[in-house]
């Protein structure tokens, strides 16, 4: 669960995990419009609100099934599945999937990789980094994908100016 800490104002448990949100992070995290986005600088949290996003929706909805893509490989390695784990304490397995207690899964993958979702049903789906992408295609066809039963559908985006 998330939540704006005020100091004195929550005494957070010795086992909870305690993450402090700036306002446009936490309306980006629990905004109802079915496609946010969060273009910004570097270094103003847009992966781990991104990263919170999903996981808050896996954690709520059993059986969910979203996607955090991004252009390159090496970039989805070495950061965003390094930031996934960091942020959450869940491993991203060898198949750069994050399958959570409830038999919901996050699955990391890019570009190269955006004819192998054409026959998945998905509720979520992230774009990280949106700017290294050259066109809009990803995002439609991931946009084509929103189909999970029993979950809301959204994505979200986000990239530097």
């Amino acid at each position: 669960m998330i939540r704006e800490i005020r100091e004195g104002e929550v005494v957070p448990g010795a086992n909870d995990r305690v993450i402090t949100l700036k306002k446009f992070q936490a309306d980006f995290i629990r905004s109802a419009k079915r496609y946010p986005a969060m273009i910004m600088a570097w270094g103003t949290g847009k992966t781990m609100s991104l990263i919170e996003r999903c996981r808050i929706d896996c954690e709520r909805y059993a059986h969910n099934l979203g996607v955090i893509f991004r252009a390159e490989l090496k970039d989805l390695l070495d950061s965003t599945c390094k930031d996934f784990e960091l942020c959450t304490g869940i491993k991203v397995n060898s198949e750069r999937n994050a399958n959570f207690p409830n038999g919901s899964q996050i699955m990391f993958r890019h570009a190269e990789e955006l004819n192998n979702i054409q026959n998945i049903n998905l509720g979520f789906f992230g774009i990280e980094q949106a700017e290294e992408l050259d066109s809009d295609t990803v995002f439609f066809m991931l946009q084509c994908r929103l189909r999970r039963l029993n979950v809301p559908h959204w994505g979200a985006v986000i990239g530097n100016p």
